[in-house]
């Protein structure tokens, strides 16, 4: 009887470790994001005007929002998108997103 009652109490503990990663579909989805994050950033550096500029840096920022929406994000480290900085609190309480955006020769 006591193996059986620990068995249980396993498996369960079980359950909650596994439901801190990722389901297949939100890490599908949170690739998807991130690889138009990362198209985004690298328009925020290279494009051609300022207007190009301020649009992709509109987009990156909604996208960045909605991919953060999603379940367990906290725990995506969005690697591949090399123009921003993303600093995480001693804690891991919370993680700062930031970029840097060239408006013109006057401001930057």
């Amino acid at each position: 009887m006591k193996k059986l009652v620990f068995l249980v109490l396993l498996l369960s503990a079980s359950q909650l470790v596994s439901a801190q990663y990722f389901s297949a579909a939100d890490k599908k989805i949170l690739l998807a994001k991130e690889d138009s994050l990362k198209v985004l950033s690298i328009k925020l550096i290279q494009g051609i005007n300022a207007a190009d500029r301020f649009k992709a840096d509109s987009f990156f920022t909604r996208t960045l929002v909605r991919a953060l929406k999603i379940n367990h994000s906290f725990y995506h480290p969005f690697s591949s998108i090399e123009t921003i900085s993303i600093l995480f609190a001693p804690d891991s309480s919370f993680r700062i997103f930031s970029w840097q955006m060239f408006i013109n020769e006057n401001v930057i």
